[in-house]
């Protein structure tokens, strides 16, 4: 007879189960809340890295083909090498601050 429990009534044992489960279904929600906000917040960091690899890569490759351009011409008229360097300098400068204003506008969003 030692395994009969003592009888607590049914309404006192069932509402305090009932307590529990909402307790724990706000948790789990809660939870499962904050790991969905994380991970849409990793998706969009990946999306701005990817955004400002692919401006910083346009960029190198302009200011690439723009010196390659200068070198070229000022091959051709050594007379305005100076001068050439002069505008390469203002268009490396020009894609400089395009890349400052890509990740300004990425770390706004």
């Amino acid at each position: 007879m030692s395994s009969i429990e003592q009888y607590r009534g049914a309404g006192a044992s069932f509402g305090l189960s009932r307590q529990v489960d909402r307790g724990l279904a706000r948790i789990q929600g809660g939870t499962s809340l904050a790991v969905a906000k994380i991970e849409a917040q990793a998706e969009v960091n990946a999306t701005k890295v990817d955004a400002m690899a692919a401006v910083t890569q346009r960029g190198l490759q302009g200011v690439a083909f723009m010196t390659q351009v200068e070198q070229q011409l000022a091959q051709a008229v050594p007379l305005a090498a100076s001068r050439l360097q002069g505008l390469a300098d203002i268009g490396a400068l020009g894609m400089s601050q395009i890349i400052m204003d890509t990740a300004t506008d990425l770390r706004r969003l």
